[in-house]
């Protein structure tokens, strides 16, 4: 059912919108070859997480925390200069809050 708009016309239907939502149509992209893969790897853009590196460091327990972007880009910084995960600059921190307070 529709509704008369301001002119009185009828509101667009279904059919009218359809061309607004439908899929492009463009093709779906394909999966990487063996070597478009290598090479993805390569340049740094896919850096593929398999978790052998969680199970290797006890990590295994997932925790998701909303935080300001301004603290997850110092979180990262301190990681990154020191070449450690954010898990575990974050364990260090509660370390050495727990020995301060000690």
């Amino acid at each position: 059912m529709s509704t008369p708009d301001h002119d009185g016309n009828a509101t667009p239907g279904w059919s009218d919108f359809r061309a607004k939502i439908a899929a492009p149509n463009s093709p779906k992209p394909r999966g990487l070859t063996v070597e478009t893969r290598h090479e993805y790897e390569q340049q740094g853009k896919g850096k593929l997480r398999d978790g052998r590196k969680a199970r290797h460091t006890g990590r295994t327990v997932k925790m998701t925390l909303k935080v300001k972007p301004a603290f997850k880009a110092k979180l990262a910084a301190l990681a990154n200069a020191r070449e450690v995960g954010m898990a575990e600059i974050l364990e260090t921190a509660i370390a050495k809050l727990e020995a301060d307070r000690a």
